[in-house]
């Protein structure tokens, strides 16, 4: 069994920062012919993804 999640505060930061780097990343995406912009993204996409 996996165990019952439970609602925390420490959730709602969380997820806000989690969107917040998401929707960076498709700035950065839209923007890359910018120079530093394919750097910055893969920054911001490396940062969501790590544990």
């Amino acid at each position: 069994m996996f165990g019952a999640y439970h609602f925390t505060p420490y959730l709602l930061p969380m997820l806000a920062s989690a969107a917040i780097m998401a929707a960076l990343a498709v700035y950065g995406l839209r923007h890359r012919t910018v120079t530093g912009a394919l750097a910055f993204t893969g920054l911001l996409l490396s940062l969501f993804s790590a544990p």
